[in-house]
């Protein structure tokens, strides 16, 4: 998928640059390199990534499934694992966190289009919907995203805010939601995904939604405007 923005951790200069040197060949953004854990998270702390490319064994710090865990943690970008380690020890361990996918090292430009366009063209599947089901107790409860104004989070669970009647409270984390939610559902804070359309100002610290005056950073408050079209 040609524009989509792409972050490379890994910590061999010469792979990372031939990488980078396949994906723009490709057509996809290359949002820039990192050869370590904490340099991944600064760069996806300040830039928006549609999918990570992670070296499992990095060079210090943090290894790649570890960083993996943090990034799941703190978004819903899908990240695919690069290696030379198919042992299942190396395995087990990638499948505890959850990645999209998996390139053995050496791979090629079409094994790497292959993987990234799957990757790529599920997550885009997964918000053709117009609705979500949500628990409400025992039972199912199905809800129109133009309905939803907010999700907030609330230890582990989230309350689903709607246009009409009390928030519905979910047993599922807000990281779990933003992977489901379609592009005018941005997260603009560690506790709130907020539905665009229901955007009332944005301030300089601070976006009202729904009348809830939530407070954010400089960066995101720039996300939401350039979403918003202004």
């Amino acid at each position: 998928m040609a524009g989509k923005r792409i972050l490379i951790v890994e910590d061999e200069f010469i792979i990372a640059a031939n990488l980078r040197q396949v994906l723009v060949d490709l057509g996809y953004d290359v949002i820039g390199h990192a050869f370590d854990a904490q340099e991944a998270l600064d760069l996806l702390r300040q830039n928006t990534a549609d999918l990570v490319l992670i070296d499992i064994r990095l060079g210090s710090g943090m290894d790649g499934i570890e960083l993996a865990a943090l990034i799941r943690a703190e978004s819903a970008v899908p990240f695919v694992f690069l290696t030379s380690h198919g042992d299942s020890n190396t395995v087990s361990r990638a499948k505890e966190v959850h990645p999209a996918g998996y390139l053995l090292k050496p791979f090629n430009k079409a094994e790497v289009f292959a993987t990234l366009e799957i990757v790529l063209a599920n997550r885009e599947a997964a918000k053709q919907t117009d609705h979500i089901f949500v628990k409400v107790g025992t039972a199912l409860k199905k809800v129109r995203f133009a309905e939803i104004t907010m999700f907030k989070a609330d230890r582990v669970y989230t309350e689903v805010h709607r246009t009409e009647g009390a928030p519905l409270l979910v047993r599922e984390s807000l990281n779990a939601w933003e992977e489901k939610l379609p592009a005018d559902f941005v997260r603009i804070h560690r506790s709130y995904i907020v539905h665009l359309s229901f955007v009332e100002a944005v301030d300089a610290g601070s976006i009202t939604v729904a009348g809830k005056e939530i407070p954010v950073t400089r960066q995101v408050r720039e996300i939401v405007l350039g979403k918003l079209g202004r």
